[in-house]
């Protein structure tokens, strides 16, 4: 069984709370679980389901985010789900390459920290809010 959550793998406990707070801020329903790893992550997706939306950083320790993004975007179960990549690590050929494999969105870690903030809230309304899902 599926449970309308937001995955959130993050390997940075500072880059997590601004997503946190942006979350809080928005009033989403959907509870915001956080992983700091890939085997985290498949923990939580296979003991709780697929989440309504993934927001997976590209860079984590051991097993890359980058692969998991694509795997969990090519996984059937997340049809229709949104799997969102954010980086501060992103070059024109890596974006393209994402968005070959079937990831829905990619975000840049920015240094301004009002704006990247700015940038979550608007990724979590759209996709929560605006997107229709299957």
């Amino acid at each position: 069984m599926n449970s309308p959550y937001i995955l959130l793998v993050e390997d940075s406990d500072d880059d997590a709370a601004f997503v946190f707070r942006a979350h809080r801020r928005g009033g989403f329903p959907h509870p915001l679980l956080h992983v700091g790893d890939v085997p985290a992550a498949e923990r939580l997706v296979a003991d709780v389901g697929v989440p309504a939306l993934a927001i997976v950083d590209l860079r984590l320790p051991g097993a890359s985010g980058e692969d998991y993004a694509r795997s969990l975007a090519s996984d059937p179960r997340m049809l229709g789900r949104p799997v969102v990549v954010h980086s501060g690590a992103l070059t024109p050929e890596r974006v393209r390459a994402l968005y070959r494999s079937g990831v829905s969105s990619v975000t840049e870690k920015v240094t301004d920290h009002a704006q990247w903030s700015s940038g979550i809230s608007a990724t979590l309304a759209y996709w929560l809010g605006v997107n229709v899902p299957l």
